[in-house]
C-alpha cells in the first residue's frame, strides 16, 4: 500500500517578537473613609460608608520588534489616569459626601521572571528535532515558517534543524504565509495532506505523534 505523504507546518520564532502597544483599562474604585482624632475624649464619629468612583487609564509600552540582551525581560510603559474616590457619611440628621477626582501620569517598569511563550516555543523546537527521524518514517514532512526579522539570529539557530524546509522572509508576522494561513501568534502548527488542505491544527508535537499512533492502529 502506498503510503499518503503528510504535512506538518509549524509557524514559529526563533527571536521574541514584539509590537508598540497602546492599552486602556476602566474599572471602579470602592472608597472608605475612617474617622481618627488626637482628642483625649473622642467624639461619636460619623457613620462611614462604602462609596464608589470611577477609574480610567490609556497608556502606550514603547516595546522594540526584537528584544535582545540584558535588559529583555524589562518592559516600560507610561500612561495617563484619571480616578475618582467618593465617600459618604451621616450623623443625627447630617449627610457628608466626598467628591475627589485625580488627574495622573503614571510611569512603570515590569520585568518579567519568565514568559510562558518562551517555553512553549523551546519545547516546540526540541520536540521537533527529537521526533524528527520518526515523523519521516511515518510519511511526514516538516516546514517551518519563521516571522523573525532579525535574520542573523534566525540563521544560527534554524541551522540545527534536521528538516530542510525552513523559510524566512523578514516580514515577521506580516509574511505572505502568515497572512494566508491567518496566523494570530507563534508557535502555530497544521497538519495538511498532501494536497495542502488542513486536517487538524496542532497544539504541541506530543499531539502530533498520538494523532500518527491512533492512525497507525486504525489502518491494522
Amino acid at each position: 500500500m502506498r503510503k499518503q505523504l503528510l504535512i506538518f507546518i509549524a509557524f514559529l520564532s526563533i527571536s521574541d517578537l514584539y509590537a508598540q502597544d497602546i492599552f486602556s483599562h476602566a474599572g471602579k474604585n470602592i472608597t472608605r473613609y475612617d474617622f481618627v482624632t488626637n482628642q483625649p475624649v473622642s467624639p461619636t464619629p460619623p457613620d462611614y460608608r462604602v462609596g464608589m468612583g470611577n477609574f480610567y487609564e490609556i497608556g502606550f509600552s514603547p516595546k522594540h520588534s526584537v528584544k535582545k540582551g540584558p535588559i529583555q525581560n524589562v518592559t516600560y510603559l507610561v500612561s495617563l489616569t484619571y480616578n475618582e474616590f467618593n465617600a459618604e457619611a451621616s450623623k443625627d440628621l447630617n449627610s457628608y459626601a466626598w467628591k475627589t477626582s485625580y488627574l495622573g501620569l503614571q510611569n512603570v517598569i515590569e520585568y518579567a521572571f519568565f514568559e510562558a511563550r518562551t517555553g512553549i516555543k523551546l519545547s516546540l523546537n526540541a520536540g521537533l528535532k527529537s521526533n524528527y527521524q520518526d515523523l519521516v518514517v511515518k510519511g511526514i514532512k516538516i516546514v517551518s515558517i519563521a516571522a523573525d526579522t532579525d535574520h542573523n539570529t534566525y540563521k544560527t539557530t534554524a541551522a540545527s534543524f534536521p528538516w530542510k524546509a525552513k523559510y524566512c522572509d523578514g516580514q515577521g508576522m506580516n509574511g505572505i504565509n502568515f497572512k494566508n494561513y491567518a496566523v494570530m501568534g507563534t508557535p502555530t502548527m497544521f497538519l495538511l495532506d498532501s494536497k495542502g488542505i488542513i486536517i487538524e491544527k496542532i497544539a504541541t508535537v506530543e499531539q502530533l505523534m498520538k494523532l500518527q499512533v491512533e492512525e497507525s492502529n486504525r489502518k491494522e
